[in-house]
């Protein structure tokens, strides 16, 4: 769950700064824009098919697990099987991000 609050944040920082002009909002939304680049760019160099879709359809398409579930044809106890896997890839990229958040602050 973490890992969503994580682009989640993100992404209304992004829409919080959309009407900010100044070259210091620009530059922060450049930045975001950056991060979720490298997300997708992480994601689908992900060797597992399936992981790889799992994580394209929650975190890119920002589909909730179950609706994810029912398009795959997958029960929702497989589908959170499968979720824990997908997020324990993530994991190498999360921490790359945090990291580099918590240098700014």
């Amino acid at each position: 769950m973490k890992y969503y609050r994580l682009f989640v944040s993100l992404e209304r920082e992004l829409a919080a700064l959309e009407f900010d002009t100044s070259s210091k909002a620009e530059k922060r939304r450049q930045e975001i824009h950056q991060s979720l680049y490298r997300l997708q760019l992480f994601i689908l160099n992900i060797p597992d098919a399936t992981i790889r879709l799992l994580l394209l359809k929650r975190f890119i398409e920002k589909k909730r697990w179950r609706q994810i579930a029912e398009e795959l044809n997958y029960s929702e106890s497989h589908i959170y099987r499968l979720r824990t896997r997908a997020l324990l890839a993530l994991l190498p990229f999360v921490d790359e991000i945090k990291a580099e958040i918590d240098k700014k602050k």
